[in-house]
């Protein structure tokens, strides 16, 4: 891996990612970012060594299958420009389902530390019928009053379980259908959505049976950092 130069110039980019995109995998959204970068000409730093990468930083890129209202991806640049013509010179450059919401400079020649934002905020979708409003919150309420909730995940083959309850940190039904949570992103390993809905005893989908959607509606603030 190569080495992570200084940037002269800091400029971070609200984005969402919806419709074809959910479909992508991170790495396909990295390559859309650099592939628009690169088309655009911005004056984009690069890690040094041998295989020298644009210098583009992700917060907690959403999975397979996921869409988000208010992604983060920071552009590091060797020199001036304004976020609003970078913003103008990428957004025709971008593949559908990939939206640039807006842009703005931060301060400092190092990209935020992404990896300490706190919680995010999902709603989740369900399988028309899946249950009734009242009944997930039943769901919910029996859920949160566990000290424990075991969640299975497959690694290498092998599968292994992990302690979902501390990263669930609100639950509950806004809907018949519907459920809205917050995330804990600092308490171990990131539990997804869809994983929740397991511990819930709901269908997660299959290759025959309809999949719940997951949608990030927003990130929580960076802490102050002294």
């Amino acid at each position: 891996m190569g080495a992570e130069p200084d940037a002269r110039w800091l400029v971070e980019i609200v984005y969402r990612k919806h419709g074809p995109a959910m479909f992508l995998g991170h790495l396909d959204v990295m390559r859309a970012f650099e592939r628009g970068v690169r088309r655009a000409g911005l004056p984009i730093v690069h890690t040094e060594g041998f295989n020298p990468r644009p210098r583009i930083v992700f917060a907690s890129p959403i999975g397979v299958g996921a869409s988000g209202d208010a992604e983060l991806v920071c552009l590091c640049l060797d020199r001036f420009a304004a976020p609003v013509d970078v913003l103008r010179s990428l957004l025709p450059r971008m593949q559908p389902g990939i939206d640039l919401r807006e842009a703005h400079a931060l301060e400092g020649r190092k990209p935020p530390p992404y990896h300490l934002i706190p919680w995010a905020d999902w709603e989740v979708s369900l399988p028309p019928g899946t249950a009734s409003r009242s009944e997930l919150t039943e769901r919910c309420v029996t859920l949160l009053a566990q000290p424990e909730v075991l969640v299975e995940r497959e690694r290498k083959g092998k599968q292994r379980q992990l302690d979902a309850r501390p990263s669930i940190l609100t639950l509950e039904a806004t809907g018949d259908d519907a459920l809205a949570m917050r995330l804990d992103m600092g308490a171990g390993p990131s539990v997804k959505p869809v994983e929740v809905v397991g511990a819930l005893g709901l269908p997660t989908g299959s290759p025959t049976q309809p999949y719940p959607l997951s949608h990030r509606l927003r990130l929580g603030p960076l802490p102050e950092l002294v």
